[in-house]
């Protein structure tokens, strides 16, 4: 490159923005011990992803850093860049000297990635302590370390806190620490800038006045390192500014001591993870927030001899989240949610008095109550298939029919007022078999949502039961919307034949329980759209439905 060529033109403070960008876009990667690269490669291989171009090389990447062996004038720019520096402290071990210094008072990012067969050498955790000012810290950690010595993160902690009242630390904003075993350090550690906790298998009590974030995860149950008083006394310190808190297999509701509730007067967002079919219970005993705080339980494996108490847990959950509906004074329904990139889960949300809005919603969208969310283990898959949230959802069931369901508390769906059905993960399978057999359980069913109706779906419109034992609920509302782009168009007359079906189902001779309402999505697609309108008119002059019409979800 020469100073003829365009981009060195730019100015520089142009050429900063650009360095920033790129920066973001392209970060350095620390290598790999050469026992975590096998593991990733075999992982890839057993697991393959659409997204993987290729095989990731064990060596790391130099990133953006590269940018300052291109020339002499992005060389000094680069390197005028402090804040770039500060951020990638530690992630190339054999660099971290040189991003200190050219880092120089600005306060550094702290990045440690330590494996069993390849620590983190002495000297530069001596050289990281020595920075002038310290913003965050992201580590990860081993226990197993074979050379006898005390674990990195517990020398990185005495270390840091030795001096309470050293400067670095009284900047320090962020901690996230993941430990391969359960460990912990005693003693408060004092960090009055700290916004953002999160430990996995790792428990130290910060006094921290300002945190906004805490996440205390571990990845089994029993962890022996945080006791509930601990726990307790953590959390009451930082409640008054705490927004976000997440707990996995953190809380033990059988050891729960006598204690008043923690406040937490900001709270906006809890996650509870456990397999204690008592969790959420015990959350409502000692935690206090405001109704419109969002709360989510993630279910999650027990000891071996109590693999079944996750689905108690999980109905125990619907139970307990419909009751906080109801006492707003409202009926309550599920949205079961199959979305792209996360767990399938089920909203407990409340239904609208007026049943449709111009949009086509049937939950209030602004109600006193912030969501409720109960989430199904992502790889809670049957017989290997990845299924969607209904289909879990009968899992839950399924898996005590032989005992007769006696432990299983399926109050919250005997009372469902509506169901809505979300599906918009194209890897996960679509499953009637979840569906038919769920509508079989809620008799008290009125409002059916299906979205991304199908051929598939439409036998659910007549005949639920599997055993043709039993009527289809009685509903009042039936309303359709338009799936997958790809799908193929719906069958008029299997749909059509559906709703005569349903109308006659367990009906005397010459009469129909008729369909109130039929909504459907102007965007839903049928193999003869131009005899939809003359058909859906037969089916309400037999009677076979009341009144039918179309929403637009896209209406302004």
């Amino acid at each position: 490159m020469t100073t003829a060529s365009p981009v060195s033109r730019l100015p520089p403070e142009i050429l900063g923005m650009i360095f920033s960008l790129a920066a973001i876009i392209d970060p350095p990667i620390a290598p790999l011990s050469s026992g975590e690269f096998e593991r990733l490669v075999d992982d890839l291989r057993t697991h393959p992803t659409s997204d993987e171009k290729e095989y990731p090389s064990g060596n790391g990447a130099l990133g953006f850093i590269r940018l300052s062996h291109v020339c002499r004038s992005w060389r000094e720019t680069v390197l005028s860049m402090r804040r770039l520096w500060a951020d990638v402290v530690g992630i190339i071990p054999l660099a971290t000297i040189d991003t200190v210094n050219r880092a120089c008072s600005v306060p550094i990012t702290l990045n440690f990635k330590e494996f069993w067969d390849w620590p983190t050498p002495d000297f530069i955790l001596q050289h990281l302590l020595k920075a002038p000012a310290i913003r965050a810290i992201h580590g990860s950690f081993v226990i197993d370390r074979h050379d006898g010595q005390k674990p990195t993160v517990c020398s990185l902690i005495d270390s840091v806190w030795s001096d309470a009242g050293s400067a670095p630390w009284n900047t320090l904003e962020t901690v996230d620490f993941v430990v391969d075993r359960t460990t912990g350090v005693e003693g408060a550690h004092h960090a009055p800038s700290l916004r953002t906790l999160r430990l996995n298998n790792f428990f130290v009590p910060f006094i921290a006045n300002a945190l906004q974030q805490v996440s205390l995860t571990f990845d089994k149950p029993g962890n022996g390192v945080l006791t509930m008083p601990a726990l307790l006394n953590f959390l009451r310190s930082c409640a008054g500014t705490l927004q976000e808190l997440k707990l996995s297999h953190a809380l033990q509701p059988q050891h729960m001591p006598q204690a008043d509730p923690v406040e937490f007067p900001a709270l906006c967002r809890l996650d509870v993870g456990g397999y204690s079919p008592r969790l959420l219970d015990t959350i409502q005993d000692y935690f206090t927030y405001s109704s419109t705080c969002g709360v989510s339980f993630h279910p999650l494996s027990g000891r071996s001899a109590e693999q079944e108490l996750p689905d108690i847990a999980i109905h125990r959950a619907l139970r307990v989240f419909s009751d906080e509906v109801l006492a707003t004074g409202h009926s309550y329904g599920f949205a079961c949610m199959t979305l792209p990139g996360e767990a399938p889960f089920v909203s407990v949300r409340a239904v609208s008095p007026k049943l449709l809005t111009d949009k086509g919603g049937i939950f209030l969208e602004y109600p006193k109550l912030g969501e409720r969310r109960v989430y199904f283990k992502p790889d809670d898959n049957v017989k290997g298939t990845r299924c969607d949230a209904l289909k879990m959802l009968w899992g839950t069931i399924a898996r005590h029919a032989g005992t007769g369901g006696h432990q299983l508390d399926l109050s919250a769906l005997r009372g469902l007022h509506a169901l809505s059905i979300i599906h918009k993960d194209i890897t996960r399978q679509h499953n009637r078999g979840g569906r038919d057999c769920i509508l079989y359980l809620t008799p008290k069913l009125r409002i059916l949502h299906m979205d991304g109706f199908d051929n598939n779906a439409i036998r659910d419109i007549a005949t639920p039961d599997p055993f043709g034992d039993a009527p289809i609920p009685i509903l009042h509302l039936l309303y359709l919307t338009a799936g997958y782009p790809s799908a193929p168009p719906i069958c008029l007359e299997q749909f059509s034949d559906a709703l005569r079906k349903r109308a006659e189902y367990d009906q005397k001779e010459d009469e129909v329980c008729p369909l109130p309402y039929l909504v459907m999505d102007e965007n839903i697609r049928f193999d003869r759209d131009e005899e939809l309108d003359d058909e859906l008119e037969w089916l309400a002059n037999m009677h076979y439905v009341q009144e039918w019409h179309y929403v637009s979800l896209n209406r302004e």
